[in-house]
């Protein structure tokens, strides 16, 4: 998650008299928060006050000291929570062996506490749209000024920062019930659980992940996590004897394999990455700014060779219809209909060699139609229509030499 990201115009709330920094305010609300817990978590653990307060500040410290050094190094003030969870428990970790305190204990009231500070972190992403969900029919609209990409504003998102923090919250509440019992369960279902959720909710994410053998960051780490916390519960719980370590990487191992070999068969096309798309858009953008005609409609080429024939014609209620015609040799067609259905979500029509699909004016600043302009005959509305029993326009001309203006 980076900052930056802002709700309304200057990312403040109004507070009394004065206006504060939304998602920096919920972190400090979801800290307090945090700590509540943290305390109810150890008087059920037995764990002093004092040192439950004590390993708190480390984590707080660590929170802070870990995201200066990230921006020390990167140049970027960046927040990846995953990275949070594992410094907060190095942190503490140390505090308690410094104290004398029991380390799984400790642990485990980190864990209770952490649920609630990440939970109001999800909810400080969701107000100011960052870590933002992908387009869907239910969710929230952001304006401008909340910093998302221009093909993303104003359309739907699917809220997956709540989804995840709802998560957290019921991740908490089992934390709470079994902090006190066996030193360790706490924090290994508190590791487990969070991998399970960020591992899931990183497929509803629309933000740009970087990824490696077709997995994002985030979902390796979670990999690591759920890897690390067996083998604490291994050491630290009992019942895994050897004949339970063997048996259970008999199952694991294979399917793990298997998931990772479906990955990367079903691992999304390079045209539908965040960058590709918001380079796709960007050329829609400056194609129809010329408010190109259907009989010579602009045509454009992104980097990965996408061809894009672009029209604006005003609509029967006054508004501007952008039509969009893709085509690229040797890409198969449902690698087009996968940009069409990212950038505009419906109405998505596939034709002999082209995919088409209609974006709405006002989406591309498209306003106001002039008023001596009219809806233009059914003729040139044909390239909308086009099925694959009529002849594709990359056939007629339409992508061809002499027929609209180029932009690369």
């Amino acid at each position: 998650m980076t900052r930056g990201q802002r709700i309304g115009r200057d990312g403040t709330a109004r507070l009394g008299g004065r206006r504060v920094p939304f998602f920096r305010s919920a972190g400090l609300a979801g800290y307090h928060a945090a700590l509540l817990v943290a305390l109810v978590a150890g008087f059920r653990a037995g764990v002093n006050p004092v040192v439950v307060l004590g390993l708190s500040a480390a984590a707080a410290v660590s929170f802070f000291g870990w995201a200066l050094l990230r921006r020390l190094v990167t140049g970027r003030e960046t927040l990846v929570l995953l990275e949070h969870v594992w410094v907060a428990g190095a942190a503490v970790a140390a505090f308690c062996l410094a104290a004398g305190v029991g380390v799984l204990v400790g642990l485990d009231v980190l864990a209770c506490g952490l649920t609630v500070f990440l939970a109001a972190g999800r909810v400080g992403c969701f107000a100011v749209g960052c870590c933002y969900g992908v387009p869907a029919d239910a969710g929230v609209a952001y304006p401008a000024g909340a910093g998302l990409p221009a093909r993303l504003t104003g359309v739907r998102l699917l809220p997956v920062q709540l989804i995840e923090a709802a998560a957290l919250v019921v991740i908490g509440a089992v934390a709470l019930s079994l902090a006190g019992g066996r030193p360790g369960e706490a924090t290994v279902w508190f590791l487990l659980a969070y991998a399970a959720v960020r591992f899931g909710t990183e497929s509803l994410r629309a933000d740009e992940r970087p990824a490696v053998l077709g997995l994002s960051i985030p979902r390796l780490m979670c990999l690591l996590q759920a890897l690390g916390a067996s083998i604490l519960a291994a050491l630290a719980l009992p019942g895994a004897g050897p004949r339970v370590a063997v048996c259970a990487a008999a199952v694991l191992v294979p399917v793990s394999l298997a998931g990772l070999v479906l990955a990367l068969r079903r691992r999304p096309t390079a045209l539908t990455r965040p960058g590709a798309l918001d380079e796709a858009w960007s050329v829609i953008e400056s194609l129809a700014g010329a408010r190109p005609g259907a009989a010579s409609p602009a045509v454009g080429t992104t980097s990965a060779g996408v061809l894009m024939a672009v029209s604006v014609m005003p609509g029967a209620d006054g508004t501007d219809d952008v039509h969009v015609s893709l085509s690229a040799p040797g890409v198969p067609a449902d690698d087009l209909l996968a940009i069409g259905d990212a950038l505009v979500g419906q109405d998505v029509r596939p034709g002999e060699r082209a995919v088409h699909f209609r974006i709405e004016g006002a989406r591309l600043g498209l306003h106001h139609v002039p008023a001596h302009r009219r809806l233009p005959p059914e003729p040139d509305r044909r390239i909308m229509y086009q099925t694959g029993a009529v002849p594709a326009p990359q056939g007629n001309g339409y992508f061809g030499h002499g027929r609209g203006r180029v932009v690369t």
